[in-house]
């Protein structure tokens, strides 16, 4: 076997009791506390940290004390009662957190364990950080209601000095950064994003991989992410008026973040660019009476109507048509508000909310 696959023998951290500070820890089931527990599989046993959804759990270190160049492993606890787990982790150096997350149910009335790899790291000087995953609000899930995790062990694997050189050779080589994703800022509402690190968690999890390029929707037709002059701003919209808690958590959420002056997309652009990706500004096309989830239309629509789509026999409907110059022109101005130098290039997407003309009278005269 070549010396760069050759593993050594693994160290594993099993008693998060000593997880720091010790007040956040507690052996029953109290608000604001972690429980400890203990556990025994074939493998491994020992003390491990568990929060519910509701526990409100505070960030904890646990001291590594350890040296050199690791490969980083987290045992977590799964899935139980059919409630699926989620934990966040991060280095102390770590600009913010990843979030570890499990939605597979095992059917099991019993909790077990799994683990996952994290990273590669260098460990010298360096301590590991837990927190309970945010109280965001994905569909179907009820408000302020996160989803439970725990913390088993933590395993490290020494790397020797061949492997660190092949994960260093990886990091160096740019060529297979082909990947593209996006990301239409939902996370705002379903991660309870209101501060900067959560932003920058939703680039941190491409570090060191093949993704090249982040596409982020500024955008939703002219339902825009940002404060703007031109569109229909999210965070000035009424989140009571907002029929799900996604929408209602989108909404405030957006507005704490840009209230603290934090633009999440340039904050985003930032740090892809920080780490060597292009960063691309999207525009969901799709001009709607309401951009799901949101049930409020925006000013055009609602002002407009000779500007909707009309079906084939002239029933309106809840859409602007792009058959209009005024329509066009709308999202040109939009977009021409938003480009900065920064951006590297944009991304049109026509993908989201078609169609996007229908019978209107131009379509009909062209044909």
């Amino acid at each position: 076997m070549p010396a760069i696959y050759q593993t050594m023998p693994a160290i594993y951290l099993t008693d998060m009791s000593k997880c720091l500070p010790r007040s956040a820890l507690s052996k029953a089931s109290q608000p604001n506390h972690w429980r400890t527990a203990r556990y025994e599989s074939e493998e491994v046993s020992g003390t491990m940290i568990v929060t519910g959804g509701i526990s409100n759990a505070p960030d904890v270190t646990y001291p590594l004390e350890m040296t050199g160049w690791h490969a980083i492993y987290v045992g977590y606890a799964t899935a139980i009662h059919g409630e699926t787990v989620a934990t966040r982790v991060r280095l102390a150096s770590d600009p913010c957190f990843t979030t570890i997350e499990d939605r597979e149910l095992d059917g099991l009335e019993v909790m077990t364990l799994r683990e996952v790899f994290w990273k590669y790291a260098e460990l010298t000087g360096q301590d590991i950080v837990f927190g309970q995953h945010s109280k965001g609000v994905e569909p179907g899930m009820a408000a302020g209601i996160g989803r439970p995790g725990g913390v088993a062990y933590v395993k490290l694997e020494p790397l020797s000095q061949a492997r660190i050189e092949c994960v260093r050779a990886d990091r160096a080589d740019a060529r297979t950064r082909k990947v593209i994703v996006s990301n239409d800022g939902g996370f705002v509402g379903a991660r309870d994003a209101t501060a900067q690190e959560d932003v920058l968690e939703q680039v941190q999890l491409y570090r060191n991989s093949d993704v090249g390029r982040i596409d982020y929707a500024v955008a939703c037709g002219d339902q825009t992410q940002y404060p703007s002059r031109v569109g229909y701003n999210l965070h000035e919209i009424n989140a009571a008026e907002e029929h799900t808690p996604f929408a209602r958590a989108l909404v405030e959420n957006l507005r704490t973040l840009i209230g603290k002056g934090i633009v999440p997309h340039r904050v985003a652009m930032r740090h892809a660019h920080s780490m060597g990706m292009e960063f691309y500004y999207m525009f969901r096309m799709a001009l709607g009476g309401a951009a799901a989830p949101l049930s409020q239309p925006s000013r055009l629509f609602a002002q407009r109507p000779d500007l909707r789509m009309v079906d084939r026999d002239a029933t309106p409907l809840p859409k602007l048509s792009f058959a209009f110059a005024e329509v066009q022109q709308h999202m040109l101005d939009i977009m021409e508000e938003v480009i900065d130098d920064e951006v590297d290039g944009i991304n049109i997407c026509w993908m989201r909310g078609l169609p996007v003309i229908g019978y209107e009278q131009p379509v009909v005269d062209a044909f």
